[in-house]
């Protein structure tokens, strides 16, 4: 397989959406968004990507093209509204970080993305409010990438 040329981090967020949407938990049932979907298309339950971020590194500084590794974040935010409780709320907070879990461990390199060497979580957080409308949870789980390019 050839290395890219320039930044995958459009595609392998694509192939991310690509993918979750096509998980047994959220297929059909959860709203999956390469960006904040906007107030009007907001659903009870959503994933969606935030703000991606990139470093890159030449590992020897000559003339000429040079093989680059290509290191970039996907945070992806988990909100999930409508439950009764915040233990519901939280609870199904939770299958949805499972099913981003489910995702990454079972490709962790998303194959189908050229360049991409390895995919990982490298944090999480979760938190619950009250509101007048009924509780909302959310989590944040930061998925890591490293890519080659040429």
């Amino acid at each position: 397989m050839a290395n890219p040329t320039t930044t995958v981090w459009w595609s392998t967020a694509q192939e991310l959406v690509t993918l979750l949407r096509a998980h047994a938990t959220l297929n059909g049932v959860v709203s999956v968004q390469p960006g904040w979907p906007g107030d009007l298309e907001r659903k009870a339950e959503m994933v969606f990507i935030d703000e991606l971020t990139s470093t890159e590194e030449r590992p020897v500084m000559t003339s000429g093209r040079q093989i680059r590794k290509d290191e970039f974040t996907i945070p992806l935010l988990v909100v999930v509204a409508g439950r009764k409780d915040l233990d519901a709320t939280m609870t199904r907070v939770t299958e949805l970080v499972a099913a981003i879990e489910d995702v990454i461990a079972d490709d962790p390199s998303l194959t189908a993305v050229e360049g991409v060497q390895m995919v990982w979580i490298t944090s999480k957080s979760m938190s619950c409010g009250q509101t007048p409308e009924g509780p909302i949870g959310s989590a944040r789980v930061v998925i890591d990438v490293t890519a080659r390019l040429v």
